[in-house]
């Protein structure tokens, strides 16, 4: 279940392992200028993106990749989490909120993340 599914498919995808690049096309299903960030990169010619390329180009898609570190780097990263040397600065907005985050972001004003709750006013 997609959360907020409008009928027409979702705006955005995030693959964060690579086995799921076969099936994500099916969650952008009939929207056009989708975005679907590639987090987590598949070993050198093991995957395909698993569909015909006729559709990206007729629903103008966009695909965004991303590197990340090594295992280990992730490894230490989870370390210091479990040590308790992490912290996550988040704040929950609500969704009349949106404009003013934005702009707030794109000046380089916000420390952490905004999360916007498409529940909340």
């Amino acid at each position: 279940r997609v959360a907020g599914f409008d009928g027409i498919g979702a705006h955005g995808v995030l693959v964060t392992v690579y086995q799921a690049y076969n099936g994500f096309i099916s969650y952008i299903a009939d929207r056009i200028g989708g975005k679907i960030m590639c987090i987590a990169l598949p070993p050198a010619s093991r995957i395909t993106l698993g569909t015909n390329p006729n559709i990206f180009a007729s629903k103008n898609l966009s695909i965004i990749g991303t590197l990340v570190g090594t295992m280990q780097d992730i490894a230490v990263a989870l370390g210091y989490a479990c040590r308790g040397q992490l912290k996550s600065i988040a704040e929950l907005r609500g969704l009349s909120a949106m404009p003013d985050s934005v702009q707030q972001l794109r000046r380089g004003e916000i420390a952490g993340r905004i999360v916007i709750d498409f529940n909340k006013e």
